[in-house]
């Protein structure tokens, strides 16, 4: 029987029938592909540095007031704390970004977080208005964020600081941990705990 089909279809048929079922297939396979990786992706924010003191990154001058710069991450006076925050969203929805607070974890595994912070442009270090970020479908941008920081626990320094946010169904959300070295400006680069 099979000698039959070999005899019957000429071999150029046969590659012109694979060639043309493969070109019929791909479209489909592309966007299952592509459906199937919208599914599984999620928004998230990314800690990029931070940097620990009552100075801002940008300027030169010490500022005077109730926090004080610190030259190394004690953690455990008073004290502005300066991220640079990347947000990205993958998904087809747009997100939005509330309540971005930084979670500082200790050791004993004590916990404690910074709920008081602005939001800066990054090219213009002008302070945004709105305390939350709204991301369109398949986009992403960066702002600067202050946090002031009152230590709850003085005699003990956070090992790692993590970002969270709260989503549209009033969850908390959270991104990597990542280690706090004894340095006053820390940058992460994507590393993880």
């Amino acid at each position: 029987m099979t000698s039959l089909i070999r005899r019957a279809v000429p071999t150029t048929t046969k590659h012109f029938v694979i060639l043309l079922l493969i070109v019929a297939l791909y479209a489909p396979i592309k966007d299952a592909f592509r459906l199937l990786v919208t599914t599984f992706s999620q928004h998230s924010i990314e800690l990029t540095n931070i940097s620990f003191g009552g100075q801002l990154p940008w300027q030169e001058k010490t500022s005077t007031g109730v926090f004080q710069k610190v030259s190394n991450n004690t953690l455990s006076s008073p004290q502005l704390i300066y991220t640079k925050l990347n947000f990205s969203n993958p998904t087809n929805k747009t997100v939005v970004y509330r309540d971005i607070w930084l979670n500082f974890e200790h050791e004993n595994g004590n916990l404690e977080y910074t709920t008081d912070y602005h939001l800066y442009d990054v090219s213009t270090r002008s302070r945004l208005v709105s305390r939350s970020i709204e991301l369109g479908p398949n986009s992403s941008t960066s702002v600067l964020a202050s946090y002031r920081f009152i230590p709850s626990y003085p005699y003990s320094t956070p090992k790692s600081v993590t970002v969270s946010w709260e989503a549209d169904n009033l969850l908390r959300y959270s991104a990597c941990d990542y280690s706090v070295s004894n340095t006053s400006l820390n940058s992460f680069s994507k590393t993880c705990l």
